[in-house]
């Protein structure tokens, strides 16, 4: 069997199967002993403890067996280990529906109902944009991140726009099983129950399935037919487990590839126990988290499966194939045009006087005027000048340095998906910055530069080590990006959650934000981004030669490596940069390379600065939407970046598909 093909035995043996059943049932029976030992030792309140500490658990299991059975059945569906609820954005599809929910109506029904049309809607989504060639590959599952961003990105902004009503789901969006008390485990758990009882009626199918399309219709099989009743299967498993526990990740990929590993293949055997050991891990990540957390400070469940999964999705991807993915040219979207770079510039300083005008206070054109005579009054003078001016030129400047960090990607790589947010030097760096931050660091100064130019450095090196086995194929580099960053995003969720000082500073610098940044932090971030500037033009003409090809490439005299090595260099440090003073602002590094690739055709060094105008202009109106739209709210302006960015994403991988 390879690890991208389910293959069914013609002869299986029956050890691991009683195996995997018996070790299951006995890690079950341990992880409820162990969770009802205060109980039965008299140590706690048996009233409240039943009450919330045993509806916890049996929300855990009931979730993380929906979640197991789920990832069985895509798997199954699909012929693609990488498949799985949180892989394929179906738990963030019914994520979202939920939040949704939450902010528009009440009740169970409606919370079940949402979740099981965001879970279909999600999958149904990814599953067509990865086409019929991908669908046993990376491509599916690039897809179903792609679709997973996107809403994402629109459940965050949901929850701050609806924030009281979503005050006590927070622990439950991080992914945490319900304290409510039994009344919603009740309502939740016939669902949960029913996909898990359903869906072995999918094992005779899936296992037809295995063999191939041709030979499954040859066999009487109708795989429409069959996919149609497996996403419904999986979206009910899937949704009822985000209403018990949240959008937790990674159980359904771990539990059913663990099973396949060690010999279960038949879906007779490999559905029921999928849902077992899914209970275990779901139920023991819960029960960890509950040991290491304290009064105040409660860590998620789903922070643990993150960093547990990650790493077993990264040894995945290092051994499937990339097939129907992007091409390695880097594609750029539409026919490019040679615009002006001072229109840009105009475009730029036009949306600048906007920004510094329009806000919870607007300011005439004649005051603006008088500011730049000196007849305006101070408190005119302070809003604008010690406010808005500094805060704008932040975020053009943390734009314009996640733009230059995504051309030298795209250009080194000759990959059109790449960007420092899908290969993970963003969050590689806010990790490493935030443990500079809790030390004491300053907000963009040298110690938390060097943190995280350390933190993206690292990141990029994980991706390439983990892509080599493709040959750095575009599909498999950037899922490898993705898989790393979820892992460091949850190990940044834990470090905020466990610090018991700044962290609600960390939260809201992680979230990426320019909010109250004034002249200091302008002061430390222009000597390093002027230096990136610089690096990047002289780097230019070398990049331009890869993009020959590398027999060209080499025959011209260009050292692959060391141009490679500089590339990444540069991309960590303009992405450093941007994080120590903005924290992290996501897609501007994906989105601006395009864009000044659509308005001006030319090499590298001469699209340099159109690509630095088109990140800075990006970052400047998602701060300015984010800061006006729903005043006094302000929106993060990395989740306003992500709400573009994300279906941006969807749209060019669909296109690079074709």
């Amino acid at each position: 069997m390879t690890a991208s093909t389910v293959t069914p035995r013609t002869a299986v043996s029956v050890g691991p199967h009683w195996a995997a059943l018996a070790l299951g049932a006995v890690a079950l029976l341990a992880l409820v002993a162990a969770r009802l030992a205060p109980w039965l030792t008299g140590d706690a309140n048996p009233v409240v403890f039943v009450h919330l500490t045993g509806s916890r658990l049996a929300a855990a299991l009931l979730a993380g067996a929906g979640l197991g059975v789920a990832g069985a059945v895509l798997q199954g569906l699909t012929r693609n280990p990488l498949a799985s609820p949180g892989i394929l954005g179906v738990t963030s599809g019914a994520h979202f529906a939920i939040v949704l929910a939450l902010a528009f109506a009440q009740g169970s029904v409606a919370l079940i109902v949402a979740a099981f049309v965001g879970s279909v809607v999600a999958m149904v989504t990814a599953w067509s944009l990865a086409g019929p060639n991908g669908r046993e590959g990376a491509a599916l599952a690039l897809s179903g991140v792609a679709v997973s961003l996107c809403l994402t990105a629109c459940a965050s902004a949901l929850t701050i726009l609806h924030d009281q009503r979503m005050a006590g789901a927070f622990v439950w969006i991080a992914g945490a099983p319900v304290e409510a008390g039994w009344a919603p485990v009740r309502e939740l758990a016939p669902w949960a129950l029913a996909a898990v009882v359903l869906a072995p009626s999918l094992a005779r199918g899936l296992d037809v399935l295995a063999l191939g399309g041709t030979m499954a219709r040859g066999l009487g099989l109708t795989p429409g037919r069959l996919t149609a009743l497996g996403f419904l299967i999986a979206g009910l498993a899937a949704g009822a487990a985000v209403a018990l526990a949240g959008p937790v990740a990674f159980v359904g990929l771990l539990a059913p590839n663990a099973l396949r590993r060690i010999g279960v293949q038949r879906h007779a055997w490999l559905l029921p126990l999928a849902a077992l050991w899914g209970a275990v891990l779901l139920g023991a990540a819960d029960w960890l988290a509950d040991m290491v957390s304290d009064v105040g400070r409660e860590i998620p469940p789903g922070a643990i499966t993150a960093v547990v999964g990650a790493p077993a999705f990264l040894v995945l991807i290092a051994h499937v194939r990339g097939r129907g993915g992007a091409g390695a040219a880097v594609a750029s979207s539409g026919r490019p045009r040679r615009w002006p770079l001072p229109v840009a510039v105009a475009v730029l300083a036009a949306l600048a006087v906007v920004s510094l005008a329009v806000g919870e206070t607007t300011y005439s054109p004649a005051v603006l005027w008088q500011l730049v005579t000196g007849e305006a009054d101070a408190g005119v003078r302070f809003v604008l000048v010690e406010l808005r001016l500094p805060r704008l030129l932040v975020a053009m400047a943390a734009g314009g340095l996640l733009a230059l960090a995504g051309q030298a990607l795209q250009g080194v790589l000759r990959n059109p998906l790449a960007g420092p947010e899908t290969l993970g030097l963003i969050q590689g760096a806010s990790l490493s910055a935030l443990f500079a931050l809790m030390a004491g660091a300053v907000p963009g100064g040298p110690v938390m530069q060097v943190a995280a130019f350390a933190g993206a450095i690292a990141a990029v090196g994980v991706v390439f080590a983990v892509a080599a086995r493709s040959g750095l194929a575009p599909l498999p580099l950037v899922l490898a990006g993705i898989a790393l960053a979820a892992l460091l995003a949850a190990l940044s969720s834990l470090v905020v959650l466990m610090a018991k000082l700044q962290a609600a500073q960390a939260l809201v610098w992680l979230s990426g934000s320019v909010y109250a940044r004034g002249w200091p932090a302008l002061e430390r971030l222009w000597p390093l981004a002027a230096m990136t500037v610089v690096a990047g033009a002289w780097l230019g003409p070398r990049l331009d030669v890869m993009g020959l090809g590398r027999e060209k490439a080499v025959s011209l005299g260009l050292g692959i490596r060391r141009a490679r090595v500089a590339a990444c260099a540069l991309a960590a440090a303009a992405t450093a940069a941007a994080v120590s003073v903005a924290g992290s602002i996501a897609f501007v590094g994906l989105l601006g390379p395009h864009l000044g690739r659509l308005l001006y055709a030319g090499g590298f060094r001469g699209r340099l600065p159109m690509t630095i105008a088109c990140g800075a202009g990006l970052t400047a109106f998602a701060d300015f939407v984010g800061r006006t739209a729903v005043a006094p709210i302000q929106l993060p302006v990395g989740i306003m970046t992500s709400l573009v960015g994300a279906p941006y994403f969807l749209w060019l991988l669909r296109r690079s598909r074709s």
